[in-house]
């Protein structure tokens, strides 16, 4: 469990001792949900929702379009009372949250996350979160240190790793990372973290066919070019129409021109 003395405490470590529960399934599906510039990626285990990864939008989003969105998935999510795995505390990857706790309302039945707070709002949104799940908040929280940290396994199961950095130097390469596991098939789901880490934590590891969620809306995310497409057959990207960062970056998705590349702002949302 997370502690309040402790989660606003930037030095401390909680080691909490997260484990995944123990599942196995049969069918693996992953759904690069369309929020516009944000992030909310869903994981299905023989088409129960069993993880969600991220639950943000544009910063920049309305009440009303976060309410819309919240609406689309709060049944869903009332019923099959999923596991929240938050990459990292920016604003487009826990807008969605912060609309939660302006209704009150939590479909989840544990929150895993980094725990550094950078400010009042992710603050707010932990307090809520820990006042509704209290024993099932986990909080990660790595110690300082200069450069890219690694990425390293936290917990696994026979569906899911989610991998951990050693070391923190900035929000975008210092957070959670996850990937589903096929049993020919990885597809991995990378929120804002560097392409170096995903190569040398997962990439330069895999001998399976890899499905890639990309970093930080196929934006700037370290040196893509470290990274071997070879085994990439699919690259989605969760990334709004006509944003004001240019996103996805032409020398990004051109990196990946042999890989199947498609993008929620002209596709919707996309199945892996």
């Amino acid at each position: 469990m997370a502690k309040k003395d402790n989660i606003r405490n930037k030095e401390v470590i909680d080691e909490t001792g997260y484990k995944l529960p123990t599942i196995s399934g049969k069918e693996i599906r992953v759904e690069v949900r369309d929020v516009g510039q944000g992030n909310c990626n869903e994981i299905y285990i023989d088409g129960n929702l069993k993880y969600v990864y991220d639950f943000g939008t544009n910063i920049y989003a309305t009440k009303e379009e976060v309410d819309n969105l919240i609406n689309e998935v709060y049944s869903i999510y009332e019923e099959a009372k999923p596991i929240l795995i938050l990459s990292h505390w920016d604003l487009d990857h826990y807008h969605l949250l912060k609309g939660l706790e302006a209704k009150n309302k939590n479909p989840f039945s544990a929150f895993v996350f980094i725990g550094e707070l950078p400010n009042k709002t992710s603050q707010d949104v932990y307090e809520f979160m820990n006042e509704k799940l209290v024993k099932e908040v986990y909080s990660i929280t790595p110690r300082r240190m200069k450069g890219v940290p690694n990425l390293t396994t936290l917990t696994s199961n026979a569906v899911l790793t989610i991998y951990s950095p050693d070391g923190r130097s900035s929000r975008n390469n210092s957070e959670l990372v996850c990937v589903a596991h096929r049993r020919d098939t990885d597809i991995i789901l990378s929120g804002d973290s560097y392409y170096e880490q995903i190569h040398n934590a997962i990439l330069s590891n895999s001998v399976k066919n890899i499905n890639l969620v990309l970093p930080h809306h196929g934006g700037r995310a370290g040196d893509v070019s470290v990274v071997n497409t070879k085994n990439i057959k699919n690259v989605a990207i969760s990334v709004g129409k006509d944003n004001n960062y240019g996103h996805p970056y032409p020398s990004v998705t051109a990196h990946f021109n042999k890989c199947k590349v498609k993008e929620t702002s002209n596709v919707g949302q996309i199945t892996l």
